[in-house]
């Protein structure tokens, strides 16, 4: 997992998902500040088909992200 603060309003993440090639994922990507505080957070939908896959997603963020990562992916 990567990610790279595009200034104070954007973040990107690129990140590795491993999952079963019949099942839908839903993962939460949150970007922090230097304070800890959640400045943007997206869900993103893997669809059923696409088993392990690496993505790469942008966030928009309310005020400059120090850190990008993954809350959670869970299979739905």
């Amino acid at each position: 997992m990567t990610f790279k603060v595009n200034g104070p309003s954007r973040a990107e993440i690129t990140f590795e998902v491993y999952k079963p090639d019949d099942r839908v994922a839903v993962c939460r990507i949150r970007a922090l500040d230097v304070n800890h505080a959640e400045v943007g957070s997206k869900e993103v939908r893997i669809p059923a088909g696409e088993g392990s896959k690496q993505l790469k997603e942008s966030l928009d963020t309310s005020g400059q992200a120090t850190s990008v990562h993954i809350q959670y992916c869970n299979l739905v």
